[in-house]
């Protein structure tokens, strides 16, 4: 099995440990070419974080890192180094305990 890195969170995680993002949803006639591959982790927190009417506004690395939850979520998440998945309850204590 191989290891594949989020382009979100930077860690290494084993390769079905990744999903499908769509960055505009199928609801709104996304396709697979609006896509990008990243953890379930990170996939999870953003739809936790961020309206689903709204996900088609952050259609970037970058606009998701100028979102203050995600971005909260973004510091925390880029400092574990394990590969491990999250439950978004516990992402949410964790962070909350850093604030």
């Amino acid at each position: 099995m191989h290891n594949e890195k989020c382009p979100l969170c930077f860690r290494l995680v084993r390769e079905n440990d990744m999903t499908i993002h769509h960055i505009i949803p199928k609801s709104k006639d996304g396709t697979l070419k609006d896509t990008m591959r990243i953890c379930k982790t990170c996939h999870s927190f953003l739809h936790y974080s961020i309206q689903i009417d709204e996900v088609a506004n952050y259609n970037s690395i970058e606009s998701l890192e100028n979102n203050e939850n995600y971005k909260t979520y973004l510091e925390w998440i880029r400092t574990i180094t394990h590969s491990s998945m999250f439950n978004v309850k516990k992402i949410e204590r964790n962070i909350k305990l850093l604030v």
